[in-house]
């Protein structure tokens, strides 16, 4: 643990010496090594590799299955089917207005139609 402590405060020491006290050496040495400068200043492409990986498989996933096959398909198929049911039954049902759904001398069931 110490070994490494010091390793890091020795890094830290010689990045802080050459970008602060001799910013023209970090130039020459981005320009000395292009593909190395380009890889740290991407930060070793981690971001782009996690969400080509892990990010848009999930989301092309959760878009295909999730929202237009399970949502879309399947609770919005119910939800509209259940309505559509509910509308093809009789207007009334014994539940609203029992005074006109009530039987009379000419209607003998209680349908209000």
């Amino acid at each position: 643990m110490g070994v490494s402590s010091v390793i890091a405060l020795l890094g830290i020491g010689i990045a802080t010496f050459v970008f602060w006290q001799r910013p023209e050496r970090a130039e020459a040495a981005a320009r000395a090594l292009p593909g190395v400068h380009r890889l740290l200043l991407n930060k070793y492409y981690v971001d782009e590799i996690y969400d080509a990986t892990i990010i848009q498989p999930i989301k092309r996933t959760s878009e295909t299955v999730l929202w237009k096959g399970i949502d879309a398909g399947v609770i919005d198929g119910a939800v509209n089917g259940t309505g559509a049911t509910v509308r093809g039954r009789p207007r009334c049902s014994g539940c609203c207005r029992p005074a006109r759904c009530a039987p009379t001398p000419r209607r003998s069931s209680s349908a209000c139609c």
